[in-house]
């Protein structure tokens, strides 16, 4: 009698369907998920050549290109950086541990820099830039959530940041966003 249903393909294939029904159940189950941290300080930038940039890049350039000329912007970088606070918390100037400061390697040279319309909730207080000619340094600033803070830079010489370094408390190193 059991030999009888062992051999019948209903009973096989009820087994499968079943067993795939677990298997399915099991690889799309929720999966819990972490707490969003308070503070998620991170950075990203796009950059290209000025005389080969995407309309929309240059558009947002237009300002600094127009006050500048094509002699000064000839074989330079346009490089669109933006600081962006992803956590749960506002970032305070107090919260910092340093000024986040923007370099270029030696052979670089930064031809101009300005703060751009930041995305997202604005920050109270404006925040302050000092230039420098390999690079920039913003003072400690605000930073509400979901903000991101946009610097426009016309570099020569370089198509890519040396080094980003900033900190916040319990964040020591501001990370590139992934």
């Amino acid at each position: 009698m059991l030999a009888d249903h062992l051999t019948d393909p209903d009973i096989w294939i009820g087994l499968a369907v079943v067993g795939l029904f677990f298997l399915a159940m099991w690889r799309f189950r929720r999966r819990p998920r972490a707490a969003p941290l308070e503070w998620d300080f991170c950075y990203d930038y796009v950059s290209e050549p000025a005389d080969g940039a995407n309309p929309e890049l240059r558009r947002a350039f237009a300002p600094l290109l127009d006050a500048l000329g094509p002699d000064e912007t000839a074989g330079a970088q346009l490089i669109r950086l933006a600081v962006m606070n992803r956590g749960s918390l506002r970032i305070e100037p107090a919260h910092h541990l340093r000024s986040l400061s923007v370099t270029y390697p030696p052979e670089a040279r930064l031809v101009a820099a300005e703060l751009d319309e930041p995305f997202g909730p604005a920050p109270d207080e404006p925040a302050e830039m000092l230039r420098h000619p390999r690079g920039i340094e913003l003072a400690p600033f605000e930073l509400p959530v979901g903000c991101a803070l946009v610097v426009n830079m016309i570099v020569a010489g370089a198509s890519a940041p040396q080094a980003v370094d900033g900190g916040i408390e319990g964040q020591p190193a501001i990370a590139r966003l992934k």
